[in-house]
C-alpha cells in the first residue's frame, strides 16, 4: 500500500519497484525544496515565511499521498505537480535577484521525472512549467522552445522505456508459467510412476 516503504519481498528489480523508489527520492526532494526556498528568499532579501509555508504544505501533501496511495498514474502525477510547484516557488522566493536563473531547476525537475518511466507525469509537469516560464516574458520564447523540445524527448524516452519494461514483464510471466506447467507435469508423472511401483510391489 504505502509507496514510501518497500517490503523486503518488493526489493527485486522491476518497474513497480523502480517507481516506488523514485517516489521515495522525489518526496525527499520535495522536503529539500522547503530548505532551498527559505535559503533563496533570505539570499534575495525577500520575505521567506510565505513561500516556505506554501512549499511545506505541498511537500506534506506529497508525503501523505505517498504514504496512503498505491502507486499509479494519480500518485505519480501528484508527486510531479509537487516538484514542479516547488520549482515555481524558487522563482517567487528569489524574485528581484536577476543573477540566478531559477528556470534551470524547472528543466532539472523534468529530467528527474524520467525515473517514473511514465510519460504522463512529465506531460503534467510540463504544462505547469510552461505557465511558469511564460511568466518571464523576456525569456519566454527561448525557454519555451527549449522546454518543449526537452519535454518531447523525455516523454518519448519514458514511453519507450515503459514499453520495454512491459515486454520484459510479459516474457518473465510467460517463462514462469511455462516452468510451472513443466513442473506440474513432472510431478504428475512422478506420482503415476510411484503409484505403478506401489502396485507392482
Amino acid at each position: 500500500m504505502a509507496t514510501l516503504f518497500l517490503r523486503s519481498s518488493d526489493r527485486a528489480f522491476s518497474l513497480s519497484t523502480l517507481r516506488a523508489r523514485a517516489t521515495q527520492v522525489y518526496v525527499l526532494i520535495a522536503w529539500l525544496q522547503v530548505l532551498a526556498v527559505a535559503a533563496i528568499a533570505v539570499a534575495a532579501h525577500n520575505a521567506w515565511l510565505g513561500p516556505v509555508m506554501l512549499v511545506a504544505e505541498i511537500a506534506t501533501i506529497a508525503t501523505v499521498c505517498a504514504l496512503t496511495m498505491k502507486d499509479g498514474a494519480a500518485l505519480r502525477s501528484i508527486i510531479a505537480v509537487a516538484l514542479m510547484l516547488g520549482a515555481a516557488l524558487f522563482a517567487w522566493a528569489g524574485r528581484g535577484d536577476a543573477s540566478v536563473n531559477y528556470g534551470a531547476y524547472v528543466f532539472a525537475v523534468l529530467a528527474m521525472l524520467v525515473g517514473y518511466v511514465d510519460w504522463r507525469p512529465i506531460a503534467i509537469a510540463s504544462s505547469i512549467a510552461l505557465a511558469v516560464l511564460g511568466a518571464d516574458v523576456t525569456h519566454a520564447a527561448l525557454n519555451g522552445a527549449t522546454f518543449v523540445a526537452e519535454s518531447a524527448v523525455l516523454i518519448w524516452i519514458s514511453y519507450a522505456m515503459q514499453t520495454y519494461f512491459q515486454r520484459a514483464d510479459d516474457l518473465v510471466n510467460f517463462t514462469s508459467e511455462a516452468i510451472a506447467g513443466e513442473l506440474a507435469e513432472k510431478a504428475s508423472l512422478q506420482a503415476e510412476l510411484d503409484r505403478l511401483r506401489t502396485r507392482a510391489s
